[in-house]
């Protein structure tokens, strides 16, 4: 036997030994048919077993084989190393689990064109038994280290080719509106925007757009950490991201989702990335105005767009902590983020909405619908702490509530707090026009926010209603600025065209009642053509210099009605307290401002125009009338009709016109000037006559002012001739007259000064007689299109006290207007024996240097201002250079020699002072905020002086410094001092100073030598006097001694004057001083007293001991005779005086007298022998 296999694969034995290759005799043969139906049944036998097996065992393999793919660690290893290798930009790697329960992959990423997206670690657990209920059921969603970042400037070709198809067939079919043919068009008489069966048809299309998914999905936590997304240059990222979601029929419900730490950064100013994304979907996409007309008129809140979900969603729970928002350079701080709303089909619904802000906290709910024109009801509420763009806007409410839709949006605002704002309104956003209107009641609004109010609104009403091209408001309010005071307001105001339109104002405040119409316009312009036709130059342009253009900037009309009008309470009025009284009346004013272009050239215009005036009333309780018309322009062009002013006693016409004849006549007259100004006296009478042709006008003025007296300067008689021709190059000539004149204690009897010229030259000259004798001749010469001066001082001579004083060169002076610097050429001014010079030219401007110097005998000089007793004489020489800085301080320098000189002061025929000195060098300097100065003198007779002292301006002024000064001969002096017989003896000082100039600090010594001293009226003699006082700071210790007679004294103490007041405590002790006290008494005291003392007070104390001298008794002279009874003081001249604190003197004394006192009078002697205390 021998194997065999049949068409089901399955071995079969056989036996061959029955097998014949052919017909064996003696055999019966099986017939021919039986065999053929034998093989033909096992055939297909064996062809069902092989069908029956195939489709058993390959099914069942697969269910094996995915079996053990998705639920074995090892199938589960396998398919994600399968999957890392053949799907193109997937990489993971596996980290343990299952595929069908629960899998953790690492190190996750996907990339294509323009997308990455990386997972450091992922972890999924599902039921797939949820699949065969037609849901997929996710326990769990976790991750960590997410990063995605999309480009979508990058974004491949074939993703783009996909979505090209698309998105055209999405919008030929869905998204457009049913094509209209050129008669459907809207006419100029149509309504241009989307009407409500348009909308409805685009509902309509669009209603069954719905996305629903063949299975439910169920996410029971999704857990995300450390999250980043970047789109283009926009960055997402967030510490942690939970929540719970389902998604089935009725939509996607989120039953709670939190996030800590989201940051959203959206970077402004830099759309690169943006523009090009921008170009590239515009060439791939086929947008509805490549088939459409474009209309540059289109409103696009008018026919706003469908905004439709296609899936609902539910947002149950979501809480988001520590948020940041950044757009741009500005951040945003959100601690907390909660809402609760849905979004189905059209409907937004937000439940609650509440987020808590740097600003402060909110909560926002309300519904909206994205169909039409958005219906909406919303309500918001919003408490503000602070708003940086608005300091001071802090503790304040805004409750806000929009309802209607953007056709007829309806908004009402209250707000709380400080300020206080009730607003209620409405406005059409579906039209360019932006149709309103709203009204304010019971609201206060004041600015700044923060610090002092400057500006105040109480406003009672305020009603306007109108659009972007005409606005209306009435108004009730009551108003503060720093321009006037509280100000009660009640009017209607409108705005059409750049004019501004006042009806029927009302304004009362303290000072008074207005009432006000009128007009106010702003921002016109008109072009006109000289000659009315265009005219063509050479090469066929437009000539500029035929055209003109007038601009003006604002022009206005106001009737003005004053009722009672306090001149005192006009707020500009309130510095200027010499005007009181009150205005009853109307007026008329009107004008124009702006500028005129003639042949290029700009020129700034302006006319003001008073006319129908008719005021009185009372002005320092004089009375006062304006009456008549005036109108005056930019050329001073004067129109008036019988315009006649009086108040303050003082009376002012005007009458006359300007047009082809110049016809002007002014007349002034003040008879008090005092009324005018306080302090002043005198009056004026001035007349201004303009007559002439139009082209030129000539203006003639005569003035004069008698007995005047003006901040105590004093003049007699003034007078004022004058004539001027602004037309004819400025031509003018004027003369002054002044007769006695008293100026800074300075008589002039007489001076007169005299002008002429024009625009380009002139010729000044000014002589005075008096005390100050003045010579000046100026010639000057000016070009006022450049703003520029120059003059030349060719005479310049001054005759006065000090001497006369003759100009040695001519002066140039130069001012340019526009840069604002000019110069003075160098100089010399000199008499015979003193000159003062300039060497270099003096800058004028705000960097500029000057160097003066000074030459001769200051004794001469100045001899009428010293003392007639006084003779100085020696040279002395000064030199000053300065310069100065723009954006820097000054620096300084000043020297000061005396050369080899004496001073001579005579006195009484047994008196006399000579000082000679043989130098005195004083230099100083300033720079940088320092102050340096020294001083050296010399004098071999009279002492020698150093001293170097510096002063920190910047440091609080700062000091630093010596004063030295060695042998000071006090025997010369007694000559200033007459009260002094005699004065003897040597001073020396060696001082350090530091400390500021208002408390100075001072350190060292100084010290009389071999001093004496004696008064005229009390012969006693003090001579032999040492002292020293050591200085510390503002403190001193005094030790000195000196004879009186044969008796010796020593004293010690301490001085002290930090705080001002000048405090000490001495003690002196001697014995047996002569003393002597003409004519009552010669006495020999010793003294052991302590004496204490300050500015208040003045204590002393201890024992006195008198052993001897001689007390004489003068008798009284016979013819005097007793006081009467009934005698009384009255000392006028001391109540006058200022009663001052009186000062305390104490005394505690132990005086005890010897026996060797006499006592000598009225013809009795004796001695006295007593202690007294």
């Amino acid at each position: 036997m021998a194997p065999a296999l049949n068409h089901g694969g399955r071995s079969l034995m056989t036996d061959t030994s029955h097998k014949q290759a052919g017909p064996q005799p003696g055999k019966k043969q099986a017939t021919q048919p039986q065999s053929g139906l034998s093989k033909s049944l096992k055939r297909l036998f064996g062809t069902f077993k092989l069908c029956m097996r195939t489709v058993f065992y390959v099914p069942l393999f697969l269910i094996i084989a995915l079996a053990v793919l998705l639920s074995t660690p090892f199938g589960s290893h396998l398919t994600v190393f399968l999957a890392d290798k053949f799907v193109p930009g997937l990489s993971l790697e596996y980290q343990g689990g299952v595929i069908n329960r629960e899998l953790s992959v690492t190190n996750a990423s996907w990339r294509m064109s323009g997308i990455e997206v990386e997972v450091d670690a992922l972890s999924l657990q599902w039921n797939p038994a949820c699949l065969f209920y037609k849901q997929i059921c996710a326990k769990s969603l976790t991750a960590s280290g997410v990063v995605v970042n999309i480009d979508t400037d990058q974004i491949g070709a074939d993703t783009e080719n996909a979505d090209t198809g698309i998105i055209e067939q999405t919008s030929e079919q869905s998204l457009t509106k049913p094509e209209t043919d050129s008669s459907q068009l809207p006419t100029n008489g149509q309504n241009q925007y989307s009407s409500d069966s348009e909308n409805e048809q685009e509902l309509a299309q669009v209603t069954e757009q719905d996305l629903r998914l063949p299975i439910d999905i169920s996410l029971s936590l999704l857990e995300l950490n450390d999250v980043h997304v970047r789109v283009n240059d926009m960055t997402y990222s967030s510490d942690q991201l939970r929540g719970q979601a389902i998604w089935n029929e009725p939509g996607l419900q989120v039953d709670w989702l939190t996030s800590q730490g989201l940051n959203v950064n959206i970077p402004l100013g830099s759309d690169e990335a943006d523009a090009n994304a921008s170009v590239k979907a515009n060439s791939v996409v086929k947008t509805q105005a490549d088939e459409q007309t474009n209309d540059s008129d289109t409103w696009a809140m008018a026919d706003l767009p469908l905004v439709r979900m296609p899936f609902a969603i539910f947002v149950k729970q979501l809480d988001i902590q520590q948020n940041q928002l950044t757009l741009g350079s500005r951040t945003d701080n959100f601690a907390h983020i909660a809402l609760r709303g849905s979004f189905i089909a059209y409907h937004l619904t937000v439940d609650e909405l509440a987020f808590t802000h740097d600003y402060g906290d909110a909560e926002i709910k309300g519904e909206m619908h994205f169909t039409r024109h958005y219906p909406m009801d919303v309500i918001g509420n919003f408490n503000f702490n602070q708003v940086d763009e608005l300091p001071g806007f802090t503790d304040q409410q805004v409750e806000l509530q929009l309802s209607g839709d953007f056709s007829q949006l309806q908004a009402n605002t209250v707000v709380t707090g400080e300020t206080q704002v009730n607003l209620e309104g409405k406005i059409d956003l579906t039209t360019p026009e932006l149709n309103y209107a709203a009204k304010l009641s019971d609201s206060r609004v004041y600015w700044p926010l923060a610090g002092e109010r400057e500006y105040q609104a109480d406003i009672d009403t305020l009603v306007t209603d109108g659009n972007l091209t005409k606005q209306n408001a009435t108004i009730k309010a009551l108003f503060q600025s720093p321009f006037h005071g509280a100000t009660q307001i009640e009017g209607t105001v409108s705005h059409q065209a750049k004019q501004l339109k006042l009806t029927d104002v009302d304004l009362r405040s303290k000072a008074g009642h207005l009432l006000l119409d009128g007009e106010l316009s702003f921002g016109q312009s008109v072009s006109n053509k000289q000659a009315g036709t265009d005219i063509q130059s050479k090469e066929g342009h437009s000539s500029d210099e035929q055209l003109s253009t007038d601009l003006t900037a604002f022009s206005w009309r106001a009737d003005v009605i004053a009722d009672h009008l306090i001149i005192e309470h006009i707020e500009q009025l309130v510095d200027y307290d010499i005007l009181s009284g009150n205005v009853n009346g109307q007026l008329t004013t009107s004008g124009n401002v702006g500028s005129i272009t003639e042949a290029g050239k700009e020129q700034s215009t302006w006319q003001v125009s008073l006319f129908n005036a008719d005021l009185d009333g009372e002005l320092n309780a004089n009375p006062f009338t304006l009456k008549g018309d005036i109108d005056i322009n930019h050329k001073l062009a004067i129109n008036a009709n019988h315009l006649e002013a009086q108040m303050l006693g003082s009376n002012l016409r005007v009458n006359g016109q300007a047009d082809e004849v110049w016809d002007i006549d002014a007349e002034l007259t003040v008879p008090d000037l005092s009324l005018w100004v306080a302090d002043t006296q005198g009056t004026i009478q001035a007349s201004i006559d303009v007559n002439g042709a139009q082209d030129n006008p000539v203006v003639d003025i005569n003035a004069s002012i008698d007995n005047a007296d003006l901040m105590g300067y004093r003049l007699q008689s003034l007078l004022v001739k004058g004539q001027y021709q602004p037309l004819a190059s400025h031509l003018f000539n004027a003369q002054l007259d002044i007769e006695h004149a008293m100026l800074a204690g300075v008589h002039l009897a007489k001076a007169q000064l005299t002008t002429k010229g024009d625009q380009h030259n002139q010729n000044t000259q000014l002589t005075s007689d008096g005390d100050l004798g003045l010579n000046v001749k100026l010639i000057s010469h000016s070009d006022l299109e450049k703003q520029q001066f120059e003059g030349h001082l060719d005479n310049l001579d001054i005759d006065s006290p000090i001497g006369f004083w003759r100009l040695q060169n001519d002066i140039v002076i130069n001012w340019d207007n526009l840069a604002q610097q000019g110069s003075v050429t160098k100089f010399c001014l000199g008499q015979s024996e003193h000159l003062i010079c300039s060497s270099t030219d003096i800058d004028i401007a705000p960097t500029g240097s000057a160097n003066l110097q000074f030459a001769g005998e200051p004794g001469k000089l100045l001899q009428p201002y010293l003392p007639r007793n006084l003779n100085w004489q020696g040279h002395a020489a000064i030199n000053l250079s300065a310069n100065w800085f723009a954006e820097q301080k000054p620096n300084a320098d000043l020297t000061l020699i005396l050369t080899p000189g004496s001073i001579q002061l005579e006195g009484n025929e047994s008196r006399s002072l000579d000082f000679d000195y043989q130098q005195l060098k004083v230099d100083a300097s300033l720079a940088n905020d320092l102050l340096n100065s020294s001083l050296n003198l010399l004098s071999q007779d009279f002492a020698s002086a150093q001293s170097n002292l510096s002063i920190d301006i910047a440091n609080n002024k700062a000091l630093s410094g010596s004063f030295t000064i060695n042998q000071l001969n006090l025997l010369p002096l007694v000559t200033l001092f007459p009260h002094f017989a005699t004065l003897e003896g040597t001073v020396s000082a060696d001082l350090d100073i530091s400390g500021t100039l208002e408390s100075p600090v001072s350190q060292g010594e100084v010290r009389i030598n071999d001093g004496a001293l004696a008064l005229t009226a009390n012969p006693t003699l003090i001579n032999h006097l040492d002292a020293t006082l050591q200085l510390s700071g503002q403190q001193g210790q005094l030790q000195a001694a000196w004879q009186m007679g044969e008796g010796k004294v020593t004293s010690k103490g301490d001085l002290a004057w930090g705080d001002g007041d000048i405090k000490g405590d001495i003690h002196i002790k001697g014995d047996k001083l002569a003393i002597i006290q003409p004519p009552l008494a010669i006495l020999d005291v010793s003294p052991d007293v302590q004496i204490v003392f300050d500015t208040k007070q003045l204590d002393v104390k201890g024992d006195i001991s008198i052993p001897s001298g001689q007390i004489t008794i003068v008798q009284l002279s016979d013819d005097g005779i007793a006081v009467s009874d009934d005698v009384v003081y009255q000392d006028s001249i001391s109540e006058l005086e200022k009663k001052s604190q009186p000062y305390l003197l104490s005394s505690n004394l132990n005086i005890n007298v010897g026996d060797q006192v006499s006592v000598d009078g009225m013809g009795l002697q004796g001695s006295y022998r007593a202690p007294c205390y």
